[in-house]
């Protein structure tokens, strides 16, 4: 099974045409949020944003799923949505989509303990892969002005403990990359870094980057 992980895509024309380019290399695509445009006076934009993003999806004949980010000011169900976790190919996707506090006042924000306690009411099952908007902390997560690490130390501390196949993330443009801790993988896949990665038997055998803007 090939999964392709992408994130802050933010309704990015170019990045959209790069996956076009790529769409017959996976199986099923992973959206880790931040789906619509960046923040006001692009909010009241944001429904029809996504709106179009799922009917482009679907224009490419592929299976994808998403979770919302803190830049998308969307609640409306929808069955593409990560809402809980799901199995696919005997891989268990399990979706976190809150971030820590930031100076911007944006969506899904919660302050860490409040991060720590959603997190510990959580029992993933097994095998699975954490699809989270926000990086844990200390891992490809330095950004911002002042280029520090912005990651969350609840997220951290759940995926040591849980050990997911892989956590993907995305949140912070500036650290896209792919990690090996202590045998779990780790992918920050945001702002046009696409990551594709094949499992089987339960096991990651490829991880391969694209960047999206450079496949058009």
């Amino acid at each position: 099974m090939k999964f392709l992980f992408v994130s802050d895509l933010h309704f990015t024309h170019v990045f959209l045409r790069g996956l076009e380019r790529i769409a017959k290399e996976f199986d099923v695509l992973i959206n880790c949020g931040d789906i619509c445009g960046i923040t006001s006076p692009f909010k009241k934009t944001h429904p029809e944003d996504l709106k179009e993003y799922l009917e482009f999806m679907d224009s490419l004949g592929i299976d994808h799923y998403f979770i919302f980010g803190n830049d998308d000011y969307v609640f409306e169900y929808h069955p593409r949505h990560l809402s809980e976790p799901r199995e696919i190919d005997g891989i268990w996707l399990v979706p976190f989509e809150y971030v820590p506090t930031t100076p911007f006042n944006t969506n899904r924000e919660k302050t860490e303990e409040e991060l720590k306690r959603m997190l510990e009411e959580m029992e993933p099952p097994t095998p699975f892969i954490f699809v989270s908007h926000a990086p844990p902390f200390g891992i490809l997560d330095v950004g911002g002005r002042s280029m520090k690490h912005l990651g969350s130390v609840a997220i951290r501390e759940f995926v040591f403990e849980k050990r997911p196949l892989l956590h993907a993330f995305g949140h912070i443009h500036e650290s896209p990359g792919h990690e090996i801790w202590n045998g779990i993988h780790f992918i920050n896949c945001s702002w046009g870094n696409a990551f594709l990665v094949e499992i089987e038997e339960g096991n990651i055998i490829e991880v391969k980057r694209y960047q999206l803007d450079l496949l058009v």
